[in-house]
């Protein structure tokens, strides 16, 4: 198998300015940590060398165990298991539990986390009111974007300007505030559709799996028997599946560069 980035190994730099040679550790994955270059200094303020890569495009900001790509056309890999191994085999939960935790669930696992996700489903009132008080050209991003915000003010005991720094160390606030993220999202998008078509939803329902009821509350339109088609269930939960995990993507640089500083909001 073809190493990645050359593999392991030690880089020489030699540096005109001084005429002094420079060994710098490469990692298995073909690496070097930046900071190594701040020991390379050629007089002056004595600052070393720093890099600047606008846009990071050859810049890893994190290495992470939750997902990556076996190149840059490769298959994605979550936890190190093949996306294409869990298409059709596993659901969007399970999958969502596998990235979380690191394993896959047991049945038992399975059950306890669909029933929590599911227990947090339903979107307020007054998160509703938000979104059909917007203009009816809203953008459907901007319409989530308002129903997240809504839903923050909703819950102000995981908020740490309220609550303290101390919500960011709690395992058990943590799960919570995963579960309620993955119970209300696909309820919020669905909100966020009726909102653009000008109908209204058909609230979730306890009995049915995550991508029956983000159906179910799509296209119930009332009717309390609907029955999502199971082979639209099944494309929808592969969607899902595929989708589950980005990597480093702009979205998630982003949270972790706010989260890194424990800011109050």
């Amino acid at each position: 198998m073809t190493s990645v980035g050359g593999g392991a190994g030690m880089l020489t730099v030699l540096d005109g300015r001084t005429g002094k040679q420079h060994s710098i550790e490469v990692s298995a994955d073909g690496f070097i940590n930046a900071s190594a270059l701040k020991r390379i200094t050629a007089g002056g303020d004595g600052v070393g060398l720093r890099v600047y890569d606008p846009g990071y495009s050859v810049t890893a900001a994190a290495c992470s165990s939750i997902s990556h790509r076996a190149g840059p056309t490769g298959m994605p890999h979550y936890r190190g298991i093949p996306v294409n191994e869990l298409l059709g085999r596993a659901s969007f939960t399970e999958v969502a539990y596998l990235l979380i935790y690191g394993h896959l669930p047991t049945r038992d696992e399975l059950a306890a986390y669909d029933q929590s996700i599911t227990a947090h489903s339903y979107i307020p009132k007054q998160v509703q009111q938000v979104i059909y008080t917007m203009p009816s050209t809203t953008h459907p991003m901007t319409l989530m974007m308002a129903g997240f915000t809504a839903l923050g003010a909703c819950y102000l005991g995981q908020n740490p300007a309220v609550a303290g720094q101390g919500v960011y160390k709690s395992a058990e606030v943590q799960d919570q505030l995963i579960a309620r993220v993955l119970g209300k999202v696909s309820t919020l998008a669905a909100l966020v559709y009726h909102k653009v078509t000008g109908s209204y939803p058909t609230p979730p329902k306890a009995s049915l799996s995550y991508a029956e009821n983000f159906l179910y509350v799509v296209k119930a339109d009332g009717n309390q028997d609907y029955c999502p088609d199971p082979q639209l269930v099944k494309v929808v939960e592969m969607l899902l599946v595929l989708l589950a995990e980005d990597g480093l993507c702009c979205s998630t640089a982003a949270v972790r560069h706010l989260a890194s500083r424990c800011a109050d909001g």
